[in-house]
């Protein structure tokens, strides 16, 4: 039978919404779980477990296919200290786990140097000028006069993640609206963050691709804050929605672009045409209409099982 692997938490529900539509014998593992089942890496061969329990042996001369959803929980590293010995453990997983991912053979939806790349903002920002894929004017300075191009206020969005860990709560940074003129030299020194052009949105687009299927859904913009993420109803507002053939060659050309098997993006429609706010390697789709999510957990199904 076809072995195929996915590396992400079995009990994830975007694995779960996979695993149904396989018919393959499956191995899922991430850093988390690893450490809990018996295994085996030598000669760039790993012997470990699948979803059933039997083992399996996978190897440079397999015909595998895999797909990278999450290395590691999302709240893995919750609570431990940067130098501590859980930590030194916890990246001695993590450096395991890399291993296997590059050296095993194993022929993944994304490579976990496309998704390394791609989850880098400049990276798609210049990916998408090269391409001539409208973004919004976007500036990472310390220097307040370099922000005089946007004319009152800007978009200003985390440019490393877009969450962090204090004191055992999980915090998210959503994109928010600054004005220029009260921007401060100690504001731009703390960290870098990346200003962008603040545009006015007709409606929002999440698009997915899987290789050559293309799937979305869209969320009318009336009412809502500049990161649709900080509304909670607008998380089941999308409605399904044929994506404009010239939105989907775009976003093609984008997640080909980043040698992207898999991608998961962000646009927006306003009275000057389409634009590219994000690229996430690894981004969600069950929250989208049955229409739009459906397709996408069969076509990655449908792919681990091709051979």
């Amino acid at each position: 039978m076809i072995l195929s692997v996915i590396v992400g938490a079995v009990d994830d529900p975007h694995v779960q919404a996979v695993l149904e539509r396989t018919d393959c014998r499956v191995v899922v593992l991430d850093a988390a779980s690893l450490s809990k089942i018996p295994y085996a890496f030598r000669d760039r061969g790993l012997t470990l477990p699948d979803t059933e329990g039997k083992l399996v042996t996978i190897s440079p001369d397999s015909d595998i296919r895999g797909w990278i959803r999450r290395i590691a929980p999302a709240d893995w590293m919750m609570g431990v200290s940067g130098e501590s010995q859980i930590a030194a453990i916890k990246a001695s997983w993590l450096t395991l786990l890399t291993a296997i991912i590059r050296t095993t053979g194993v022929h993944w939806l994304s490579n976990i140097d496309e998704i390394v790349r791609a989850e880098n903002k400049l990276v798609v920002d210049a990916c998408a000028r090269e391409l001539a894929i409208p973004m919004p004017r976007t500036v990472v300075s310390n220097q307040v006069e370099c922000l005089q191009d946007f004319a009152t206020d800007a978009i200003v969005k985390p440019l490393g993640p877009g969450h962090f860990i204090e004191e055992e709560d999980s915090f998210t940074v959503f994109a928010q609206t600054v004005k220029i003129q009260d921007l401060k030299l100690h504001d731009l020194s703390v960290s870098p963050f990346l200003f962008q052009e603040r545009l006015l949105a007709l409606r929002h687009f999440r698009i997915v691709t899987v290789k050559d299927i293309i799937s979305g859904a869209t969320l009318e913009n009336e009412g809502l804050p500049d990161d649709w993420r900080m509304a909670p109803e607008a998380h089941s507002s999308f409605k399904a929605r044929e994506i404009p053939e010239s939105l989907g060659v775009m976003a093609k050309s984008v997640a080909s672009n980043l040698g992207l098997g898999y991608s998961s993006q962000d646009w927006v429609e306003t009275t000057d045409g389409y634009f590219l706010l994000d690229v996430n390697p690894g981004g969600q789709w069950l929250f989208l209409p049955a229409p739009c999510s459906e397709p996408v957990s069969s076509e990655i199904a449908r792919w681990l099982n091709e051979r």
